[in-house]
């Protein structure tokens, strides 16, 4: 039987992969939502975005709400409901054939909502532990995320694959564990696994005592890779999430630019 490393590899088609953010700009109920521009703006722009992703060679695509702060552990129906819409109008109009994913930051049943109705087969969250944020407190979501997606008729197993955040990237993990602890803990629960761990690379030591604990599961950068790290980061990670490093003046919420697009993948081809 495969291990999920070698499934994600095969998802992914490639044994070192990127995940590439289409970062949305403000869904509706959100403070940053422009009543005037509507989901026509919203859509407009994650066409323009993950037409310049697909263009460049990507593995992958990655939708988030990224401007949907500050960030609510039950995503609003109505930003469900807009989040599913962007999805499916842009992976049809751009007829998308690589994998394609969501992260609802903060809520994994509205992105496994999100994934259901879009045929996602990735998704980035939390599955486990307790996060203290600045946004406030966010309980653990796994027995809810995991009976729906039994109830939804998808096993542990089955996409959409799970990457779940471990460490205090994602906020202050309340349960003391270390990322070490983190991985190993879940990678035992048979029946509420995520299928891979985006962490920090701040410390790579630590990233290869995880490599070691848990070695059938993937591990993905979840922030931080650049045009200057990417090689060192990549000889310990198996898998980069992307996002500010290409937008416009390295700058999260700008919109991706081109031109840092093709530099960063010219660098990766080169690896």
């Amino acid at each position: 039987m495969a291990t999920y490393r070698e499934l994600l590899a095969k998802h992914f088609g490639a044994e070192k992969y990127i995940i590439a953010c289409a970062h949305l700009i403000g869904l509706p109920g959100s403070p940053a939502y422009d009543l005037e521009g509507g989901m026509d703006k919203v859509i407009k722009q994650a066409l323009r975005d993950t037409k310049i992703l697909l263009d460049n060679g990507v593995h992958s695509i990655m939708f988030v709400n990224e401007a949907d702060i500050p960030y609510y552990a039950d995503l609003p129906i109505e930003g469900v409901a807009a989040f599913a819409t962007v999805v499916n109008t842009v992976v049809n109009e751009l007829n998308i054939k690589i994998p394609y994913g969501v992260n609802s930051i903060f809520d994994a049943k509205a992105g496994l909502a999100v994934a259901h109705a879009t045929g996602a087969t990735f998704m980035r969250g939390n599955f486990s532990g307790v996060m203290a944020a600045h946004f406030g407190l966010f309980p653990n979501q796994g027995p809810d995320f995991y009976r729906l997606k039994k109830n939804l008729g998808r096993k542990q197993s089955d996409p959409p694959y799970q990457l779940c955040n471990i460490g205090n990237m994602a906020g202050y993990n309340l349960t003391g564990q270390d990322e070490v602890a983190m991985a190993k803990a879940m990678s035992h629960d048979t029946y509420a696994q995520p299928h891979a761990f985006a962490m920090a690379p701040d410390n790579l030591d630590k990233v290869k005592a995880v490599k070691d604990a848990v070695p059938d599961f993937p591990l993905v950068v979840a922030k931080g890779t650049n045009h200057d790290n990417v090689k060192q980061v990549m000889e310990v990670f198996d898998g980069t999430i992307m996002a500010s490093c290409l937008h416009e003046d390295g700058k999260l919420f700008a919109q991706i630019d081109p031109e840092r697009t093709e530099r960063f993948m010219k660098i990766w081809r080169s690896m």
